[in-house]
């Protein structure tokens, strides 16, 4: 038995609540295959997830090259109260929140050494 089914999804699903855990874990947004690989779920049902949260209107995405951004979105009413509970669920997700933490956004400086 895995332990995802031992917890009670909140938004539906146990991916779901990942992704928008993750998603407010981050200053800048993720792209989809990097939130996948963050959340350890297929690139597809991320992809699925993100699409049913952006016609909720909960997320919302920009292109950046070839690239699409996902984001929480910050205009919509109830942002403010989300990402205060999600930024509560992280403890019922630790793998999350560890891997979020472990995660830099900003790139490196050239010729840093490790």
């Amino acid at each position: 038995m895995r332990r995802d089914d031992l917890r009670p999804a909140v938004f539906g699903t146990a991916t779901r609540d990942r992704v928008l855990i993750r998603l407010a874990l981050s200053e800048n947004g993720l792209h989809v295959r990097e939130l996948a690989r963050q959340i350890e779920s297929s690139a597809n049902a991320v992809h699925r997830v993100v699409i049913a949260l952006e016609r909720a209107g909960v997320v919302v995405s920009r292109p950046v090259g070839t690239t699409r951004i996902v984001l929480l979105n910050r205009r919509w009413y109830g942002a403010v109260e989300l990402r205060a509970l999600l930024e509560r669920l992280v403890a019922a997700y630790p793998e999350v929140g560890e891997r979020a933490r472990t995660f830099r956004e900003r790139p490196r400086r050239i010729g840093k050494p490790p």
